[in-house]
């Protein structure tokens, strides 16, 4: 079991709170998830007390990588397993350190903004819901629909009752 950095504890608002209440030094706090996370938790939060990066803006209006330092940027391509920054995020949220969430969900964000829908199907591991042939399909028959709209169109083409059949009664 890897021990939890001070750091770790200094940024953990859920960590702060499990001593406030003292638990007992016999009882150690038992993270749920693997070491892998807890070191990289520890890595980020030990660099973070001395070098933090700025405030993230909210929602990210450039490249992540424009506003965040060499060491953050190495910290986020190390992990090339979307899975493995997916669990690393859901550890940052349940140790409750607000610094690795908003970086990791502004690392999200950036995903979306830089890549294809293709890409993110790849990234994200997805199922996608309409290929590529249907897209182009939907598009033709938009495009024939519009120009239909654009053509004059009787009451007959659109099976709508003539005005004899409305004042027969």
């Amino acid at each position: 079991m890897i021990p939890l950095h001070k750091n770790t504890v200094k940024l953990s608002k859920l960590l702060q709170s499990l001593l406030e209440i003292s638990v007992p030094e016999n009882n150690p706090i038992k993270i749920p998830f693997p070491e892998k996370i807890i070191a990289k938790i520890n890595l980020f939060c030990e660099y973070y007390i001395s070098t933090p990066f700025s405030i993230l803006p909210m929602p990210l209006t450039t490249k992540l990588e424009n506003i965040i330092d060499n060491w953050y940027k190495s910290f986020l391509n190390d992990n090339a397993d979307f899975k493995f920054n997916l669990l690393l995020i859901r550890a940052a949220h349940y140790l409750q350190i607000t610094e690795l969430v908003n970086l990791l969900s502004a690392w999200i964000s950036s995903l979306l903004m830089e890549h294809s829908p293709q890409k993110l199907e790849e990234v994200f591991d997805l199922t996608p819901i309409i290929d590529i042939e249907e897209c182009h399909n939907v598009a033709f028959y938009a495009g024939e629909l519009e120009n239909n709209m654009n053509s004059t169109i009787d009451s007959e083409t659109l099976c709508l009752p003539s005005d004899e059949n409305e004042n027969s009664d």
